[in-house]
């Protein structure tokens, strides 16, 4: 028996839905199978062939209508028999996986692109970073050396206070001693 299953939808293709199948038909041991993306006015299609027993196809049918991807879209599933021929298994199993790969190149070397230039960036930021601890350090070591430079300036100036203050207090010892002599201050 040959059945032909028609999935309609507006988000069925890209959505790894044709993998799906391939792996319901192996599942059910089918010799004889393809799932083909296409498009009907503008809307997404997947047809499905498949070969095989009876009852398997009519289960396989009952599975396509339960087990359908998480993020596709499906408007419709219809089947009816099938009269052209179909391909082996292996070789539509060959030609998705061609296809697919044929999807993941152009991905894979945007991928490695993009890798390239994140490690780019991050070998700059990377720089950026030592470039700021440098200063940083550069920093500490200028606050160092102003703390250093301030504490000698306090010691300097306290000195020369001290001195200028010890001079100050024996002038007016002196004054006061004269004015006391001088029996002017009693």
């Amino acid at each position: 028996m040959k059945k032909k299953i028609i999935i309609n939808g507006s988000r069925i293709h890209d959505v790894g839905y044709r993998l799906a199948l391939l792996q319901y038909a192996k599942e059910y041991r089918f010799l004889s199978f393809e799932a083909i993306n296409t498009l009907d006015d503008e809307k997404e299609c997947v047809c499905i062939y498949v070969e095989g027993d009876e009852n398997k196809i009519t289960e396989f049918v009952s599975k396509v209508h339960r087990t359908i991807p998480e993020v596709a879209l499906v408007n419709a599933i219809t089947d009816e028999y099938y009269e052209g021929e179909i391909l082996p298994i292996s070789v539509f199993s060959q030609d998705l996986q061609m296809e697919q790969m044929t999807k993941a190149v152009p991905i894979l070397v945007e991928m490695r692109d993009l890798q390239k230039e994140t490690l780019e960036k991050q070998d700059k930021a990377l720089n950026l970073h030592h470039q700021t601890l440098d200063l940083q350090h550069q920093t500490l070591d200028l606050q160092h050396d102003t703390i250093s430079e301030i504490k000698g300036l306090r010691e300097d100036f306290r000195f020369t206070f001290d001195n200028r203050l010890k001079k100050i207090e024996d002038t007016l010892q002196m004054i006061i001693t004269a004015l006391e002599q001088a029996k002017i201050l009693g």
